[in-house]
């Protein structure tokens, strides 16, 4: 027998064996849900914080995980302190790790040193507060601003200045389709903010140090 064929059956040996192996290798799921404490099996959105806990937002309240057990937060009637709706659309935290929490009812801000929640709603008549109490998402930049998409639009809120602008209405954003709704919100590695919009509006972006949106649809 040749080299040539001694190198070629190791070569076969070497592949037998390892696809062998490979069907054996199995991914070990763990699997939890009302049983383990979930407060809803229709999980929405995950997060993991800076100490490595959990979150998730489910159609029926907000769970924190600590790797044992299951701590469930909803919305208690007549506590200004708790989680104003429990319909949770989207969890993100900004540059402190305090979560913000869009809901069907209002924008939620979590102290995680309290555990506390404060609510941001529409308040007719108020050019200050958020325009619309149906939240689908939020997004915390790296400056610290929060953004917030909503079924009728776009809001950005400085925490700093405790200040509510709405995009859709400021002349920066003339080309900003007004109404617009926003599905998802994503700041890539030169800090462009980019909006999904909702129905057959495309894919907006937001550049860097700009008052500009530039827009991409479908001319089809």
């Amino acid at each position: 027998m040749n080299k040539t064929l001694i190198l070629l059956y190791f070569t076969l040996l070497q592949c037998c064996s390892f696809f062998a192996s490979a069907q054996h290798y199995r991914i070990p799921f763990e699997h939890i849900g009302i049983t383990e404490g979930l407060s809803e099996s229709n999980v929405i959105t995950i997060l993991q914080d800076d100490m490595g806990f959990m979150w998730f937002g489910s159609w029926d309240g907000l769970n924190k995980y600590d790797g044992y057990k299951i701590t469930v937060f909803k919305n208690i009637q007549g506590d200004s302190t708790s989680l104003s709706n429990n319909y949770i659309n989207k969890i993100v935290a900004d540059k402190k790790g305090n979560l913000w929490i869009a809901t069907n009812d209002g924008l939620n801000y979590f102290d995680l040193t309290k555990e506390t929640f404060r609510t941001y709603k529409h308040i007719p008549g108020n050019l200050n507060s958020i325009s619309t109490n149906e939240i689908t998402t939020v997004l915390a930049d790296r400056k610290g601003q929060i953004w917030i998409g909503t079924e009728k639009g776009l809001d950005c809120y400085d925490p700093v200045k405790n200040k509510f602008k709405h995009l859709t209405t400021l002349p920066e954003a003339a080309n900003f389709k007004a109404g617009c709704g926003i599905k998802n919100i994503f700041e890539d590695s030169k800090g462009n903010l980019w909006f999904c919009n909702l129905g057959e509006n495309g894919v907006s972006v937001l550049k860097h140090n700009s008052n500009t949106f530039l827009n991409f649809r479908n001319n089809g």
